[in-house]
């Protein structure tokens, strides 16, 4: 291999890379010929962006040209698929020349469960390899939580602030900045107020005046002495981890909490009162900013995210931000969902619809038209319907939704939140194909992501159930109140069946729940009805993928392994909570019956339920003991640090079941106690009869 005269560190690496993987493939590549890689500051032709390549390809020499060595990393990762997606080291002869369509590509990692908020506080995950895993599936930034107090230190205006942490913190956030640069990898900070702890009230006692509104009691940024200590801050962040790209800052709604957040606040506000909301963020945005390139020089970003829901004000605020500021908005939340004429406007952030919202299209005219960058929040793996497996594998709904994000002038995709975080995945593969001109076609670029990750032979069935598993998401009754919150599908099949409706539901977010509320704005019956479709083109898709992985062996099988495990998982959830509603209807004809025959039908009912149930149960338990990242979740209303369920806990919910089938159904109900099978093949046995 002929590297440039003077190989930076991103080309050393990528370099390195392609001869690691070329080790790795049988073949007689000694004889091959030579790979030669070129950086070219004029451009080879049709080259025009930072991450663009020219691979010209002879029968003796591959020779691989860019304007900057990111672009010779992203030429040596499309080499690598090209040689997977043909089984070996195969490639067609001719030139190749590709252009990023998004400059920004934002992800950010896992996290033991509730620790995104205070990340900063402990070591960082981002291991060498882990960055390395993230350049390779396409991003070229991550964002990374830190909180305002967190970054307090040495202040001149008040030291009574200072966080002896502080220092330690920014010294993580500087060595993942410089480690990540050689994976072509930019860093941002998410900033953010009072997530690790709230201004102590003894300080406002001591500064009355400097007490804002909201949420954690932050402070009045219309105060000059405020936006003083902000920039400070600021300051110190960029002073000490000057290799940070920039900062991603949510100012209307939450994230980074101020009196302009909402009309209430403002409302409540003396020294804002008589401001309008775009002010208020405004005058906060151009601090941030301000302060930012002060210290770390004008290549530095902030991207201002609107993350409220239809706010009309965000569109008078984006003709009035500086022109080096960058405008966010989200492709689905917003959006119009309709269930047998039932319309809901859906909160963040569903796969069940393609997107864009009319709010989102709104922000992205003013922002082009005042001559803004901007950036599109999706999620590129798993969405709220799901937040418990590493990627819903629903591949054509995917595409479409990055087809549709391409059709939009944007420059760059924050890709996630943080509900799981990044995990190498299928989306994010196909996300990463997407993501260069020329666009690929859809199909054949799924079928050639089925080839590179299963091979030849299970691609068609693979393609095929995707198709299922996409047809089966857009048929999703979506709602906060199904979703997340109390969201009981994300319990999966942890869920317990109670027998006393009196036992009270167990949590907002994200919970059990002992009654049909959950159900709205559908109800019972129209949610059952569309949850049903949904599982029904899951079963589907998860059939297909069996029968592909029977056929499989060696790396393709353990691959499919996991994959159908994904798609079984997701079936049997949403089982669960179909059962759920039968079992909670069944509960009330059984308390409500006005004869002996009446409640005898109703407990023969919740026998027939819950004797289901179980078989469910049983049947997936083993998918969660042989993959842990099933049930987890890193983030987000309910999760705890081991995420939303796991194999112990779903343990449990047996024994519950067995509880109530041998004990408590037949005290109440006279009936004999069921007969529970115990293994689980038996258990299977008898749902298939049922």
């Amino acid at each position: 291999m002929q590297r440039p005269a003077q190989p930076d560190e991103i080309v050393e690496t990528a370099a390195a890379e392609l001869e690691r993987f070329l080790r790795t493939i049988p073949s007689q590549m000694e004889s091959a010929g030579v790979i030669e890689l070129r950086i070219s500051n004029s451009g080879p032709e049709g080259v025009h962006s930072r991450e663009g390549y020219r691979i010209d390809t002879a029968s003796s020499r591959i020779t691989i040209e860019a304007r900057h060595s990111r672009g010779i990393m992203r030429a040596i990762y499309w080499l690598q698929d090209s040689m997977l997606s043909r089984q070996g080291p195969f490639l067609k002869l001719g030139v190749t020349v590709r252009n990023e369509r998004f400059p920004r590509r934002i992800t950010t990692s896992i996290t033991p469960g509730g620790e995104r908020y205070t990340e900063t506080s402990r070591p960082l995950l981002y291991t060498d390899g882990l960055l390395q895993r993230i350049s390779r599936d396409g991003f070229n930034a991550i964002w990374i939580w830190l909180n305002t107090e967190e970054a307090a230190w040495n202040s001149r205006i008040f030291p009574e602030l200072d966080d002896p942490q502080a220092h330690a913190r920014l010294a993580r956030l500087q060595d993942v900045a410089r480690r990540a640069k050689r994976f072509g990898i930019d860093v941002y900070i998410y900033l953010a107020t009072g997530y690790n702890h709230h201004i102590p009230e003894w300080f406002y006692k001591k500064y009355p005046d400097l007490k804002g509104y909201g949420w954690g009691s932050p402070m009045e940024t219309t105060i000059l002495r405020v936006r003083e200590y902000h920039a400070e801050i600021v300051g110190n962040i960029f002073r000490y981890a000057p290799d940070l790209k920039g900062m991603v800052v949510i100012y209307d709604s939450e994230g980074f909490y101020h009196s302009g957040n909402r009309e209430a606040s403002r409302k409540q506000c003396r020294t804002c009162q008589d401001m309008t909301l775009e002010e208020i963020s405004l005058q906060l945005l151009n601090n941030l900013n301000d302060a930012m390139r002060a210290t770390g020089g004008n290549e530095k970003e902030l991207i201002a995210w609107s993350y409220g829901d239809n706010v009309p004000w965000v569109e008078r605020l984006i003709p009035r931000l500086p022109k080096n500021v960058i405008v966010q908005s989200d492709f689905s939340k917003g959006g119009l969902v309709v269930r047998d004429g039932i319309r809901h406007l859906t909160g963040d952030y569903n796969l069940t619809l393609v997107g864009p919202p009319e709010s989102y299209v709104r922000q992205h005219r003013a922002a082009k038209q005042a001559g803004l960058d901007f950036v599109t929040k999706t999620e590129h793996a798993v969405s709220q319907e799901f937040i418990f497996v590493p990627y819903i594998p629903a591949m054509e709904q995917w595409a479409r939704r990055i087809g549709k994000i391409r059709s939009v002038d944007t420059e760059g995709i924050f890709a996630n939140w943080c509900h799981y975080g990044y995990m190498a995945s299928l989306p994010a593969q196909l996300l990463n194909e997407m993501s260069f001109d020329p666009a690929p076609d859809i199909e054949a670029e799924l079928h050639s992501l089925a080839v590179r990750n299963y091979g030849p032979q299970s691609a068609p069935l693979v393609v095929r159930a995707w198709r299922h598993l996409s047809d089966g998401i857009r048929e999703f009754p979506y709602s906060d109140n199904v979703s997340r919150i109390p969201g009981p599908l994300q319990k999966g099949p942890s869920h317990p069946f109670f027998l006393d409706p009196k036992i009270p539901n167990f949590g907002r977010w994200r919970s059990w729940q002992n009654d049909l509320a959950w159900t709205k704005p559908w109800g019972p019956a129209v949610a059952a009805k569309y949850l049903g479709k949904v599982r029904t083109e899951f079963v589907k898709g998860a059939a297909l993928l069996d029968e592909a992985r029977t056929a499989s062996q060696g790396k393709h099988r353990e691959a499919l392994d996991a994959e159908w495990r994904i798609a079984t998982l997701l079936e049997s959830s949403l089982a669960t909570v179909l059962h759920l509603i039968d079992w909670i209807e069944a509960r009330s004809r059984f308390y409500g019956a006005q004869s002996d025959s009446e409640r005898a039908a109703a407990a023969r009912e919740l026998e027939s339920v819950l004797i289901a149930e179980r078989a469910n149960v049983q049947r997936v338990l083993p998918l969660l003991e042989a993959d842990s990242r099933l049930g987890y979740a890193s983030e987000g209303g309910g999760v705890l640090r081991g995420g939303l369920f796991t194999p112990e806990l779903v343990r449990w919910k047996l024994g519950q079941i067995d509880n109530v089938l041998r004990v408590e159904l037949p005290r109440l109900s006279g009936r004999s106690a069921a007969a529970v099978p115990s293994t689980i093949r038996e258990a299977v046995a008898g749902a298939s009869r049922n």
